[in-house]
């Protein structure tokens, strides 16, 4: 029983030993001249040039070219100016810049928010808030906005 596990075990060792393997020389004279030879730009060669060597992107943009519709560089997009009423907001809009978690209080009257006192409801915590304004007044270089409403609190302006 020892004697064949031991065949066994050789027979699989002599296995897994590898044969050198030599690679398949090429002609001298091909290397020379392609050494020689720096690399085509990326582009379409439909005829051999002489002073580059057309592989990589240029070879598989040739390829592409010979067998099929695809050209390159791509055909632009048909790109135009947009009208000019078409480029600005029908409404402004501002951006409320207190933290995410904190409520946005509305005030009835522009003093009653500079001063920070009686506020007639709040605008719930969230990540992005922007509202509609209807007019923006400067207190100590600070926005402040007048909603449709009539309600007054403190935003940036965006559009």
């Amino acid at each position: 029983m020892k004697k064949l596990i031991l065949l066994v075990l050789t027979g699989f060792v002599l296995g897994l030993i590898s044969f050198p393997v030599q690679a398949k020389s090429s002609p001298q004279q091909t290397a020379a001249v392609s050494a020689a030879k720096p690399l085509c730009l990326p582009g379409v060669y439909l005829q051999d040039p002489q002073d580059c060597q057309p592989l990589g992107p240029a070879q598989r943009l040739s390829e592409l070219a010979q067998t099929t519709a695809y050209r390159y560089p791509d055909v632009p997009l048909p790109a135009y100016r947009p009208e000019p009423q078409l480029t600005r907001a029908p409404v402004n809009i501002a951006r409320i810049n207190l933290p995410e978690n904190e409520k946005v209080p509305l005030y009835a009257t522009f003093e009653d928010a500079i001063n920070g006192v009686n506020p007639t409801r709040f605008i719930d915590p969230g990540k992005l808030r922007y509202v509609s304004y209807i007019a923006v007044e400067y207190y100590n270089n600070k926005p402040w906005i007048r909603l449709r409403s009539g309600e007054w609190l403190r935003a940036s302006p965006v559009a």
